[in-house]
């Protein structure tokens, strides 16, 4: 039991001993698990808690026990919390996210159960709450949705025809209105064809030879290409397509537009892409938080060491992920959201960077440009390119020397081991 129950009067401290007694099974377990455990006797009083759930609040053992955990909570809802009384008084546990707030008024997400405990002969004696930090789930749930919300918005209300295709099956996986306007079948018909489908008999060679050359990599914009309406009508469009990632499938986003009408036809086409390819990297380091991996321990960086890192990344839950992650390893980490910012914050900082971090896929400047420009100033600075898609756009060359390629999803050990490798001063870099 932890010593701070000794500050308690003496009829706390007699509810206290009967539930650790019953809860704590193994001190050396209570200690060093990794998810946060909380004892609370049956007035909902806090007896003790583990040392990962210190951490994650950010309140000592002293500054909880004795208090309910109401102050822990961020603005609870009154519904949620009868959920819980309810759900406790019936079933004898519950079992959710929940809102938190830490001692620095920083806010997250916890999964959490509570189970009700009960002595040998069926009384209440109290109540085990574990619970894990799923923050980071949260924020990249939120941006998976607005991507999703954004690319809906931009795809949906064009005014050409656009889909996305499966490059292995040719199948329509997506159409807006637009297609089901132009073309004359509706969406549900059009989920069932092919992109053969939509081409004259005679155009299925060239479609063939078409498919063969293009080889479904970066973009590609064809002229003169004949496409037939449900009542076979035929007419002439350009097309633009490039890759995508839908529904965890290797896809093709096309746009078609009648042969010289086209007009500004790349600018949206690449907006509704970039939303596509964000809505995969998001979903990538969503895997990693839903696995487990976000709570394994973090590498650290061994004073007196210190490594400088420009990290750049458009996405606020991902970068704010990426951060926590550095900082855990002992890296002193700037962030920026965008290229722009990070060039200022390069050029305005009284410090030297050790090592740039950069995701390639950014609105405005990608991070391949973003690199050269940096490297323009410090043409030795090592480079992290973290990216689901810009793998093969870049060369061997580009690739070479002290630039990394870090394919998303990776674990903290994983990015902690490619520091490792890139840094000279990385040999202090443990576990």
């Amino acid at each position: 039991m932890s010593q701070s129950v000794s500050s308690l009067d003496p009829h706390s401290q007699a509810r206290a001993r009967a539930v650790t007694l019953q809860l704590r099974q193994s001190d050396q377990l209570f200690s060093v698990v990794q998810d946060g455990v909380m004892l609370l006797d049956t007035d909902a009083v806090i007896v003790d808690v583990n040392p990962a759930a210190t951490r994650m609040f950010g309140y000592s053992c002293e500054e909880v026990v004795g208090r309910r955990p109401v102050f822990l909570e961020d603005s609870p809802t009154q519904s949620l919390l009868a959920v819980i009384r309810t759900a406790l008084g019936e079933r004898g546990q519950w079992s959710g996210d929940f809102p938190f707030r830490r001692k620095d008024g920083t806010t997250g997400f916890s999964e959490t159960v509570v189970v009700a405990q009960k002595d040998a002969d069926g009384e209440l004696i109290g109540y085990l709450s574990v619970f894990r930090d799923v923050s980071e789930r949260h924020l990249i749930e939120y941006a998976v949705q607005e991507s999703e919300s954004s690319y809906r918005m931009l795809f949906d209300a064009h005014p050409l025809p656009m889909w996305v295709f499966d490059v292995e099956t040719l199948h329509f996986l997506d159409v807006n209105e637009a297609a089901i306007q132009r073309y004359g079948y509706s969406r549900q018909e059009f989920l069932t064809l092919t992109i053969a489908d939509i081409r004259p008999d005679s155009e299925l060679q060239k479609l063939r030879a078409l498919i063969t050359v293009d080889g479904h990599s970066g973009e590609s914009r064809f002229r003169d290409v004949v496409h037939r309406q449900k009542d076979g009508t035929v007419f002439e469009v350009t097309v633009v397509a490039c890759n995508v990632s839908f529904l965890g499938r290797a896809a093709r986003l096309v746009t078609a537009c009648d042969n010289g009408t086209h007009g500004h036809v790349h600018d949206v086409h690449d907006m509704i892409a970039e939303q596509q390819r964000r809505i995969a990297e998001l979903e990538a380091q969503l895997k990693i938080t839903r696995s487990g991996n976000s709570s394994e321990e973090t590498p650290h960086l061994s004073p007196p060491a210190s490594t400088h890192v420009l990290l750049v990344e458009d996405d606020d839950g991902v970068r704010e992920s990426l951060t926590r992650m550095l900082q855990k390893a002992g890296l002193t980490v700037a962030s920026a959201s965008n290229g722009p910012e990070a060039l200022q914050i390069w050029a305005q900082s009284s410090e030297r960077f050790d090592l740039l971090i950069s995701d390639g896929v950014m609105p405005g400047m990608r991070g391949v440009e973003l690199i050269r420009r940096i490297r323009q100033q410090s043409p030795h600075i090592p480079v992290i390119l973290i990216s689901g898609y810009m793998g093969e756009r870049l060369g061997p060359d580009f690739l070479g020397g002290s630039i990394s390629m870090l394919e998303k999803p990776f674990t903290a050990s994983v990015l902690i081991q490619r520091i490792r490798e890139l840094l000279p001063a990385a040999s202090t870099l443990t576990r």
